[in-house]
């Protein structure tokens, strides 16, 4: 399909949510040909994309509440960290694409194909996996609910399941909590720095609020996924301060906020080899100023981070 047709079609979707379908129009994109798309953060909740070609696409962090997907071929998409909450992937091929992170609850991946697809850290609760075939699958740290358990292979559980957190019938999830964590060696003052800017930020926006959060970067860009209980996702974007390191990868962070504000959760670093200073507060000093141009913190808290940072030097 044609990049600009698409884009008006995204354009359009918009407006269609936005106003409860008063306005502008849904995306109706069955039997389309987005080989390759570049999808990263699109949002098509409940788009209609059945038997849609998705082959190696980028839709990280990607929108698909909702969205029906049944047939889709979806063969080497990326698909990390994407919302799939109520999603149709009913006979959909997600052969060896990267699912990981994916929030999949009560999603129907029923006779999908996901031989050699990688869904570590997916959240699969209360998913449909009857007739799925798992194959060379990594489902490492996967959360899943009792139903979904049930329906996996014994092949595949014996590989799997002592990493896997499966909540029963009789558990209160707001008690759980699940961290993972998997940033490149000599990262160690960057990745901290991020955190704290990501912690400033939610206290900002979404105190004392439930949710969940996502963490994960690829290259230098680090992203903070939030999906507050009552509210739409919010994506907020920072960088990873990089001299030496390499310079690809993915990984992430997965905190459940409720059972964070209970001081249940805190991220744990690797020990690694700090930065140059001048070059970190210099990372810093633009970082405050982008949250005070994003209206993530007052002009009072812009000056006294300044003043901290500059005494260092």
């Amino acid at each position: 399909m044609d990049e600009q047709k698409l884009k008006r079609i995204l354009a359009g979707h918009k407006i269609w949510l936005e106003t409860e379908a008063r306005g502008g129009e849904r995306a109706l994109l069955k039997g389309a040909d987005l080989t390759g798309a570049d999808l990263m953060r699109a949002n098509l909740q409940r788009a209609d994309l059945r038997n849609v070609v998705l082959q190696n696409a980028n839709l990280q962090e990607a929108n698909l509440q909702e969205a029906n997907l049944k047939n889709a071929d979806l063969k080497n998409a990326d698909l990390r960290i994407a919302y799939l909450r109520l999603s149709n992937l009913n006979g959909a091929d997600l052969e060896r694409a990267n699912l990981r992170g994916a929030d999949l609850w009560v999603s129907d991946l029923s006779n999908a194909n996901l031989k050699e697809a990688n869904l570590r850290e997916a959240n699969l609760q209360e998913s449909n996996l009857k007739g799925a075939v798992l194959e060379g699958a990594n489902l490492k740290f996967v959360k899943l609910t009792r139903s979904t358990y049930d329906q996996i292979p014994e092949t595949v559980k014996s590989v799997f399941a002592k990493s896997w957190h499966v909540i029963g019938a009789d558990e209160a999830e707001d008690d759980e909590v699940e961290q993972f964590i998997d940033f490149p060696l000599a990262q160690r003052s960057s990745v901290i720095r991020i955190l704290e800017d990501f912690a400033g930020a939610l206290d900002q926006r979404f105190t004392d609020q439930p949710g969940v959060i996502r963490i994960s970067f690829q290259g230098e860009k680090v992203f903070l996924a939030v999906d507050p209980a009552d509210g739409e996702r919010v994506i907020i974007e920072n960088y990873l301060k990089i001299d030496e390191a390499p310079r690809s990868g993915e990984g992430g962070v997965f905190i459940d906020m409720s059972a964070a504000e209970n001081g249940n959760a805190a991220p744990v670093s690797h020990e690694q080899p700090s930065l140059d200073i001048v070059s970190d507060i210099e990372s810093r000093l633009k970082r405050i100023k982008r949250l005070y141009d994003d209206g993530l913190i007052t002009r009072e808290e812009l000056t006294r981070k300044r003043a901290a940072l500059l005494e260092r030097l």
